[in-house]
């Protein structure tokens, strides 16, 4: 049966909100989720609130305040899809802005290989569909309409307080004799509307990865922790430009020498650059390596003998791209030297000055 026959006093509700790196769903990730459920003649309830790891370096961190160190140790998207899955059983999805936080909902479903339908609706156009108001800011709202919250960019905050008007808005609906979601449709023509042709998810029916892993809820912090937290940020993210500077100008005259492993070996050892990090640089380094020397459609045996040197050194710094063996990011100076190859890399050609600059 699809939603627009449900009653909507009587259909749970799943208010969602998440944090991400960016705008587009194409190209950011989401770095926090949160899910409040609404099942008929029960309180809100949080039934998920978590970061989420996104496997790639956090950005929008001075937006919502989630960094790097953050998203250590968290799910990732896909690692939540069986809890998300329980989450939104049976239920609508709701979100105060539900275009954007769906794209961002649908796209990563579709990069866990589990590409859903899930019926939604949006709290914030609501809002002036039933009369209550003009579209406005989740904050205004709020206050608009009595309910306490105070802007956080904190996902289970936000999901919490947008729970808190759909009791209000299911009154002033019923008021107007508005009792399903059918109902609701007719009342005017928005695009979400278009979700309610399909029932809410029967979790029978969904094969929901088993992969799981424990949440990760974020950790409150002081201003003054807020503002640590920047500080070590902004010091990681100058210690990888030196790190990549580093690796770039070692390898762009096809020489590493002894002193330039050393110096490469005690900027890993800071504690700012994580190995996450360096590994990060050595995939950067290779991955822009490879473009270039298939941008002509081949690879000649120079081109295959520098990938090669370059993959040894960055074997030997640790980590390259393929490595499934224990990392040795660390090893000490004198270590290093016992084992480094002095002789010159093969020369590399231009592709390698247009990569870097020379």
């Amino acid at each position: 049966m699809t939603l627009l026959a449900r009653s909507l006093a009587d259909t749970p509700i799943a208010v969602i909100d998440i944090e991400t790196t960016g705008l587009s769903p194409q190209a950011d990730r989401i770095v926090e989720i949160a899910v409040v459920r609404i099942d008929p003649g029960a309180a809100p309830r949080v039934v998920m609130d978590t970061l989420v790891n996104p496997q790639r370096r956090v950005s929008g961190s001075e937006i919502h305040g989630i960094y790097d160190a953050d998203v250590e140790g968290a799910p990732t998207f896909r690692e939540l899809v069986a809890p998300l899955v329980d989450a939104v059983e049976g239920a609508v999805v709701a979100s105060f802005n539900v275009y954007f936080d769906i794209k961002f909902l649908l796209n990563e479903l579709e990069l866990a290989k589990q590409p859903l339908e899930l019926p939604h609706l949006c709290l914030m156009w609501l809002r002036p569909g039933l009369g209550l108001g003009k579209r406005a800011s989740l904050e205004r709202t709020c206050s608009e309409m009595g309910v306490p919250f105070a802007a956080s960019h904190q996902a289970a905050a936000d999901a919490s307080a947008g729970a808190a008007l759909w009791p209000l808005y299911t009154r002033a609906a019923a008021e107007r004799g508005l009792l399903t979601f059918g109902d609701l449709a007719a009342m005017k023509d928005y695009k979400f509307t278009k979700s309610w042709s399909v029932a809410p998810l029967d979790r029978q029916r969904v094969s929901a990865p088993a992969l799981r892993k424990a949440l990760k809820p974020r950790r409150q912090r002081s201003a003054y922790e807020q503002s640590d937290v920047r500080r070590q940020e902004w010091g990681a993210q100058d210690a990888l430009a030196a790190y990549w500077n580093a690796l770039t100008a070692a390898l762009i005259d096809s020489e590493i020498t002894p002193a330039e492993r050393a110096d490469l070996r005690r900027l890993q050892a800071s504690p700012l650059l994580r190995p996450a990090s360096i590994r990060y640089v050595h995939a950067k380094v290779l991955a822009g390596l490879l473009e270039e020397v298939s941008r002509d459609l081949t690879i000649d045996d120079a081109e295959v003998a520098w990938l090669a040197s370059v993959t040894a050194l960055l074997q030997e710094l640790g980590w390259a791209p393929g490595d499934t063996a224990q990392s040795t990011m660390g090893t000490s100076d004198a270590t290093l030297l016992a084992s480094s190859r002095v002789e010159p890399l093969p020369k590399p050609g231009s592709w390698w000055q247009r990569m870097f600059g020379s």
